[in-house]
This record gives structure tokens, sequence and C-alpha cells, in this order.
């Protein structure tokens, strides 16, 4: 592909130690992440424990930005479904918190995170 979409992915580091599937899947996934963030398209950051707190505690959400217009939205996933922020005053609020979160957490302590985890499933 020529021009290859960017991913930026922010996930805290309690998802690393949740237990669904076996070790050797959790350690294939991470596995995965770590190749995946080789990449120059694709960036993956783990918001370590000792971080605190921080504006997007208790919530996920994924900024999207559409084609050449640069359209932007951000989707909200719940349990019963999901719904698609297209305001831009809350796809700015987003965007903020996504940039604070972004800049607070450092890349090579992301991939020292990951590389221990799947050392700890070894």
């Amino acid at each position: 592909m020529d021009d290859p979409i960017e991913v930026f992915i922010v996930l805290g580091e309690a998802a690393l130690h949740r237990g669904v599937g076996t070790p050797a899947v959790a350690r294939e996934q991470f596995e995965h992440l770590v190749a995946m963030n080789k990449r120059p398209n694709v960036h993956v950051r783990i918001m370590p424990f000792d971080a605190g707190a921080h504006a997007a505690m208790g919530t996920s959400f994924h900024l999207l930005s559409l084609g050449a217009s640069q359209v932007k939205r951000v989707y909200l996933e719940g349990l019963s479904g999901g719904t698609c922020l297209h305001e831009a005053s809350d796809i700015g609020v987003y965007a903020e918190i996504f940039e604070q979160i972004w800049a607070s957490v450092e890349d090579r302590k992301s991939a020292t995170i990951l590389r221990r985890r799947i050392t700890e499933l070894d």
C-alpha cells in the first residue's frame, strides 16, 4: 500500500494483565503488538500503572480522521451499541485528551512493559 493509514493506540497496562485465553495466546498477541509497533505507520504505547489518574480513565474511544477531507469523528462503544460523535466541539475534547495522554506515555517505557509481560508469560 502506497499510503497506509496511520494508527495511534494507547492501551492501559491493566489490559496486558487481564486473562483472556491462554498465556500462549496472550504472548502471541503481545508479540504482535511489538511487531506492529515497528511499522512506520503504527504507534503503540502502554499507559503504565504508575501513571496515575488521567482524563480518559474509565472510558475508551476511537478518534478517526477519514480521508483527504479530514472528516473527523469520535466513536464510543457501549454495552448496547455504539455512538459516533461528529460535532467539532465534542471531537475537540477527545482530540485534546488523546494528545495529553499520548504525550504523557513514553515510547521506550511502553516497549519495556510489553517485553516484560512477554517474559512473564514464558
